[in-house]
């Protein structure tokens, strides 16, 4: 297997969706999109975004320190 067949492409889009009374950003929001797939995860913090990366690539019970690129 080459390092060609690891590869994942994903779209992530972030915005916010609520600001204060001084305009300053409270609520951020976001999807993630892998290419190859079409399949989508929306989400509200960045921990979650990462969970959908690692369930896409296959990464969860990978060997020893993969988990430590996808931070």
């Amino acid at each position: 297997r080459g390092v060609q067949d690891d590869i994942q492409s994903f779209v992530i889009r972030i915005w916010h969706e609520a600001v204060d009374s001084e305009g300053n950003a409270t609520a951020w929001r976001g999807s993630i999109e892998q290419v190859g797939s079409g399949d989508r995860f929306y989400f509200q913090d960045l921990q979650a975004a990462v969970g959908f990366i690692r369930k896409q690539g296959g990464i969860d019970g990978g060997p020893a320190g993969v988990e430590n690129r996808l931070v």
